[in-house]
């Protein structure tokens, strides 16, 4: 929670933020108490922004053509931190236009590349 509150210049601390939209982005780096003022150096980039991964919906059998699963709408795109998206997940759904399943896909199963390759 932030109040903005008026001190005196002799009362400011080297750094103090004044501005709340510089904390756009970033993150705490250390704990923050009722009353302290804002510092910018107690502030660092909150690293890298969350990204967008298609879920299915519901068990995608193999051989499932990626239309087949387009028109059901047997995905949803989901935010996922980086560290917790699967190597070659899939974030546009017109990637799986001309491709089927090769794999058995299970409920909340992220879609990847190897699930859906392309065909040869």
């Amino acid at each position: 929670m932030y109040a903005a509150t008026t001190l005196p210049a002799k009362d400011l601390k080297v750094g103090a933020v004044a501005d709340p939209s510089y904390l756009n982005g970033r993150a705490a780096a250390v704990d923050i108490l009722p009353g302290e003022q804002i510092v910018a150096s107690d502030f660092v980039a909150s690293g890298p922004a969350p990204l967008t991964v298609l879920v299915a919906t519901e068990r995608i059998p193999t051989g499932t053509p990626g239309s087949i699963v387009l028109e059901n709408g047997m995905y949803r795109a989901t935010v996922s931190r980086p560290q917790q998206r699967e190597v070659g997940a899939i974030s546009d759904p017109a990637y799986l236009g001309g491709r089927a399943s090769v794999a058995d896909i299970h409920l909340g199963q992220q879609l990847t590349e190897a699930n859906f390759p392309a065909r040869g």
